[in-house]
Parts: structure tokens; C-alpha cells; sequence
């Protein structure tokens, strides 16, 4: 669910359904705020905008899918 919610841009634009994403995350989700890449990212002024979403309030999103591993900003959602 993580990857698709960061990588929908990224899978339109190869569906041919959007404009391209030229950032290796999308700038317009939350992924800039998201603490579980493997790879650390720095979004220059990140702070002078609000957080779009809420902290997460259940043990599988805080905790639970990290089990699974973290993900990586080059995972694109499948395209069908």
C-alpha cells in the first residue's frame, strides 16, 4: 500500500495517464515526510510546509509493515 501510495505519480506517467515525475519521490505526497526509506532523502524548505497527513495512530503503520523491510525511492508500483 506504502509503495503505491508514493509511487502512483511515477506509474500513471508510465501508463500514460500524467505528466512525467522528474524526482525520484513525488514532491505532492506525503513521501517527503515518510521516515522508512532505506535511502535517506533531504527535500530542501520541507519545513516551511505543513505535514499533508497525520502521524500514524495504529501499530501497523508505525511499526508493523517495517517488518516486511523499508522501502527504497526507486520502487514503483506494478503496472497492469
Amino acid at each position: 500500500m506504502l509503495r503505491y501510495v508514493f509511487g502512483n505519480a511515477h506509474k500513471h506517467f508510465e501508463q500514460g495517464k500524467g505528466p512525467k515525475v522528474e524526482d525520484l519521490i513525488d514532491l505532492f505526497s506525503s513521501a517527503p515526510w515518510f521516515d522508512g526509506f532505506v535511502e535517506s532523502i533531504t527535500v530542501r524548505n520541507i519545513d516551511r510546509h505543513a505535514r499533508p497527513t497525520a502521524s500514524p495512530s495504529t501499530w501497523l503503520l508505525r511499526t508493523g509493515w517495517r517488518k516486511h523491510g523499508l522501502l527504497s525511492i526507486h520502487e514503483r508500483p506494478k503496472v497492469v
